[in-house]
């Protein structure tokens, strides 16, 4: 009973109410309005160009996983067996490949193949009797090439224990060198 007296004592104060809200709503229009391209035109340049920088991101990161070539400077890693014989202590063994390619990574290596073979999260790389496969593929033995891009002088200072400990405890050698332009290919999934 309450509302209804005031109502009727005060029939101005629903007018102003209504106006205030009239007046409310006709301002949210308007500031939404401006916010939209006056032109269906620059909607669709607004996409397009929207769409041109995603397109380069999925690019950066299909190489960044591996699903595109890299290239870049970096270092060419030779792990040879050892000379003195065919020992089975004195041939490169899936752990050695395994121990440089992650001596690579924890220094920066941005980008690692081995054998021709791109490593990304799921790789592996184990042996298969005499064999040593990556990503369950065979690769060439004797040397084995390891590819990796990123800072030289880093990749290359970061093998000096690894190089060391297989060349004193086995005979194993490893060659590192300097590559000014690498280029790792993309990872091929077997099918």
């Amino acid at each position: 009973m309450k509302t209804s007296a005031l109502r009727q004592e005060r029939p101005w104060l629903t007018i102003v109410f209504a106006v205030v809200l009239l007046l409310n709503s006709i301002v949210v229009g308007f500031s939404l309005n401006l916010q939209a391209p006056s032109h269906p035109r620059a909607r669709v340049n607004d996409l397009e160009q929207e769409t041109a920088a995603l397109r380069l991101e999925l690019r950066a990161l299909q190489t960044q996983t591996g699903h595109l070539p890299m290239t870049g400077s970096g270092v060419r890693v030779r792990v040879l067996d050892a000379f003195r014989g065919l020992e089975n202590s004195d041939i490169v063994h899936d752990g050695d490949v395994r121990d440089v390619v992650n001596e690579l990574f924890a220094a920066g290596a941005i980008g690692v193949a081995v054998g021709k073979q791109r490593l990304i999260a799921n790789s592996s790389i184990r042996c298969a009797g005499p064999v040593i496969l990556v990503n369950h593929r065979p690769i060439s033995v004797n040397p084995v090439v390891i590819e990796a891009i990123g800072e030289s002088e880093v990749l290359k200072s970061s093998l000096q224990i690894v190089r060391a400990t297989l060349l004193a405890t086995r005979g194993v050698q490893i060659e590192v060198e300097s590559v000014s332009s690498l280029t790792i290919p993309a990872f091929s999934p077997i099918r």
